[in-house]
């Protein structure tokens, strides 16, 4: 059985306006661990589709970004956590019909670059609290909805302070929007427990 799922992201602007502070693109790969037994494989009715809450994790990811980020020039890679002592990545629902927000924390690895850039991205659009951040009000023009692999959220750079994701909001952090996809690797019964992730992240700020 195939599944792809959204869950990362590619520029969804295609042009930057003129005297961006923001037009930083990432990239990144890796795998996803699955919390609570794993995410339900309905699709289309088939399977299992009972709704779940659960944490999820990619672990250590090692990111690429190019362009300038609230003014600063990014050109490095980054080393990316999806959760902390403070924060964690969720997921509910099944594959079918899920929502989820991903906070990132990101440590500069190589190249040039600002020590620090956390954030989150997430299909939200109601019901948030806890780990998952709402993104109906964001200004930022990308569609998303539950189950679609189109997300939105915020990016801050800051060379002294690793900021906590729950943090970054429209006040100090730049609007992205991100698309992607994941696949399963390993099963548990009829729930996705580990998948493979491919996605990047835009943002795009005046």
């Amino acid at each position: 059985m195939m599944v792809v799922l959204g869950l990362g992201a590619i520029a969804m602007a295609a042009t930057v306006p003129v005297g961006a502070s923001s037009a930083y693109h990432m990239n990144g790969q890796g795998s996803l661990t699955l919390g609570g037994g794993g995410l339900p494989s309905c699709m289309g009715g088939q399977g299992d589709c009972a709704n779940v809450d659960i944490p999820f994790s990619w672990g250590e990811l090692t990111v690429q970004g190019l362009g300038p980020l609230q003014d600063q020039n990014v050109a490095g890679q980054y080393n990316c956590n999806s959760e902390g002592s403070n924060f964690e990545s969720r997921i509910r629902g099944n594959t079918s019909n899920f929502e989820l927000t991903f906070n990132f924390q990101c440590e500069f690895l190589t190249g040039l670059g600002p020590r620090y850039i956390n954030g989150w991205f997430s299909n939200v659009t109601s019901g948030a609290g806890g780990a998952y951040h709402s993104v109906a009000d964001h200004p930022h023009p990308t569609p998303v909805a539950a189950g679609v692999p189109t997300f939105k959220g915020y990016f801050i750079a800051s060379d002294t302070n690793n900021i906590d994701p729950d943090l970054v909001t429209a006040s100090n952090g730049d609007p992205m929007s991100c698309i992607g996809g994941f696949a399963p690797t390993a099963m548990n019964g009829l729930r996705m427990q580990t998948a493979a992730f491919l996605g990047a992240c835009t943002a795009v700020a005046a």
